[in-house]
């Protein structure tokens, strides 16, 4: 399923922004101008629901992204010290509203305050006791959402020279943002047929 709309609220260098995707979406521009931070927002959203989905805390820091503490994403102008972070389909729209509290902040974490979430246009109530409440469990667009890969333009150098995935919320054939377990997942679907949806037309098995 293609995301078709980001949407952010007091996120880093954005007091506003509600960005339009296509299944290919090309971001340009100059330096320092946002093009990151609109990804960064995305992953972090990811990166929650798929680390701590059954909490009411969002992690700053883990798989997808390293954002520091709360004053290190929210917006310089933001009163209150609230952020939302949201996605949306042809057919579903979803917000998380989050807050910056002093002592989650130093730990690189943001409490939950509230969630909105729309089916066709129709207002759905969602509790806020956790990040991945179970009345979006089988939404379409949080699955694709918790499903994103992302690799980056960065290239670390692996202690390991075939780096294993070692987080339960890992995403299978997701080879890491660095590209570290491209080896692993090779490995592991090198003896898989490629289903005939996959293949180019005039490739001959």
């Amino acid at each position: 399923m293609t995301i078709a709309r980001i949407a952010l609220r007091n996120f880093k260098c954005f007091a506003a922004l509600d960005l339009p995707c296509a299944p290919l979406t090309l971001l340009t521009g100059h330096n320092a101008g946002g093009k990151s931070t609109a990804l960064q927002a995305l992953l972090l959203l990811a990166q929650g629901l798929r680390e701590a989905p059954n909490t009411n805390l969002l992690p700053l820091n883990g798989t997808l992204v390293d954002l520091g503490a709360g004053g290190d994403v929210i917006h310089r102008a933001a009163s209150p010290q609230t952020l939302s972070l949201g996605a949306a389909s042809l057919r579903e729209r979803a917000i998380w509203r989050f807050v910056v509290d002093r002592d989650l902040s130093a730990r690189g974490l943001m409490s939950l305050a509230e969630i909105s979430y729309t089916e066709d246009g129709d207002p759905i109530d969602v509790p806020n006791r956790r990040l991945l409440p179970s009345e979006l469990a089988t939404s379409d667009l949080v699955g694709s959402l918790r499903s994103t890969s992302f690799i980056s333009a960065t290239r670390e150098v692996q202690l390991d020279a075939y780096p294993v995935p070692r987080s339960s919320a890992h995403v299978r054939g997701d080879v890491g943002r660095c590209g570290e377990y491209a080896p692993y997942w090779y490995l592991e679907f090198a003896d898989d047929e490629v289903s005939p949806a996959r293949r180019h037309p005039t490739d001959i098995l």
